[in-house]
């Protein structure tokens, strides 16, 4: 059996997937003609320059186009010079207050009039209005940032109809917005957006993952390449109560992989103390699920995990058949969305008749063909943690990660079991 640790894609340490684009609320344009060429990568900031949408209505006199070269070996960028000779960059920042996408009581808020009064010069020089040079300039700025998504959406086959896009940084006001509201993404502002970065949020989680190429793995490989994933991310300042395990095998490459992922104690402290009611459970329940809240149901939970679920009907042949579906969504008690899932089952159980269930939801839930069977993705809810097991091949592996993780329990202990059609 060789054993290797997985250094994910371009040989980097695969933790959280990060993913940098030059872009962001304060990045630069560059013409082409008439054209947009580009936004970004360069920056207000880097060119020395104020923004114009910071600025006095009154301090927007006369404005008129210039090109400026933040770096001299960077190519021209374009910014604005008023009557009195001062520079300001236009930025996303200033095209997305223009356009109201900006809220007043956000961060990246500026003021309209001004940004409006600095577009002018780069409206006409496109030749066209104010509010879609403005719009050319979201456009160009999105579309950096949209084939990283779709990268990701087809890397880890996720499900654009679960998927939802949260923006963090100063200047992401300025930017995610736009972006759902001209695309089928549904998107929002993380609480506290203005202070939070991509590198804070890499440094909260740690994760990592080990591969191993084996031939039909058994009970105690399984179980120790579990182990080794957990004792990796314990080492690197995950804190042991937040470690949720992965196991998954991939029969055509005889290949198996542990993931592991677990909060530092930074984190931990932090979640700790911001428990939310049931109203904000629910409200966040039904936006992830794109539901109201009165119509979801709170349909199993655990010490720290609420399981909610929405029913969606749909019909065909002019009402004479209807078809009924639910989304699933696991929120946490500090109301973080843990897993978003179409067409699932919930089954509860204890710790005495825990294995019992699980070979119930495995007969109820899989769908059987000739001689083979395909089984259900699970998760199991305990406490607050989750276990996922979906990647898992057969029966009995199931089984086996199950009784690792929970064999030791009290008879009494309540878990929640949830099946995703395979």
């Amino acid at each position: 059996m060789e054993g290797r640790r997985n250094r994910g894609a371009h040989d980097v340490p695969r933790t959280l997937d990060i993913r940098t684009e030059g872009i962001a609320g304060g990045s630069m344009i560059r013409l082409d003609g008439d054209e947009i060429a580009e936004v970004g990568p360069r920056s207000a900031h880097i060119a020395d320059l104020p923004y114009a949408v910071y600025a006095d209505r009154e301090e927007i006199r006369s404005p008129s186009l210039v090109k400026v070269r933040p770096k001299p070996e960077d190519p021209e960028y374009v910014a604005v010079e008023t009557e009195d000779g001062s520079r300001y960059a236009l930025t996303p920042s200033g095209a997305a207050n223009l356009l109201g996408y900006v809220g007043e009581d956000a961060y990246a808020a500026g003021n309209p009039e001004s940004a409006r009064r600095a577009f002018e010069p780069l409206a006409e020089e496109l030749g066209v209005d104010v509010e879609t040079a403005a719009e050319m300039v979201l456009d160009a700025s999105i579309g950096k940032i949209l084939p990283v998504i779709e990268d990701i959406v087809e890397e880890y086959d996720l499900d654009t109809n679960l998927l939802e896009l949260v923006g963090g940084g100063g200047g992401s006001a300025a930017l995610v917005p736009y972006l759902s509201g001209t695309t089928d993404y549904e998107a929002r502002l993380a609480r506290n957006h203005e202070t939070i970065s991509t590198i804070g949020v890499g440094l909260a989680m740690v994760r990592d993952v080990i591969e191993r190429n084996v031939m039909d793995p058994g009970e105690d490989e399984i179980q120790q390449l579990r182990r080794e994933a957990i004792d990796s991310v314990v080492g690197m300042g995950a804190n042991q109560e937040t470690v949720e395990a992965k196991v998954e095998f991939d029969g055509s490459r005889n290949l198996l992989r542990a993931e592991a992922e677990g909060s530092t104690e930074l984190q931990t402290r932090d979640l700790s103390q911001g428990a939310v009611d049931e109203s904000e459970l629910r409200e966040t329940a039904a936006s992830s699920l794109d539901a109201d809240a009165v119509t979801i149901d709170r349909v199993a939970s655990t010490d720290g995990l609420s399981v909610f679920q929405a029913e969606e009907t749909s019909s065909k042949f002019f009402g004479l058949v209807t078809n009924s579906t639910n989304r699933t969504a696991v929120v946490d008690e500090s109301g973080v969305i843990k897993l978003k899932l179409n067409d699932a089952s919930v089954y509860k159980a204890t710790g005495e008749i825990l294995d019992r269930v699980v070979g119930k939801v495995l007969d109820e839930e899989s769908v059987f063909s000739n001689a083979s069977a395909k089984l259900p993705n699970l998760y199991v809810c305990h406490g607050h943690q989750l276990l996922d097991v979906s990647g898992v091949s057969s029966r009995e592996q199931i089984h086996s990660l199950v009784d690792v993780e929970f064999g030791e329990l009290p008879d009494s202990e309540q878990l929640v079991i949830i099946a995703e059609k395979p």
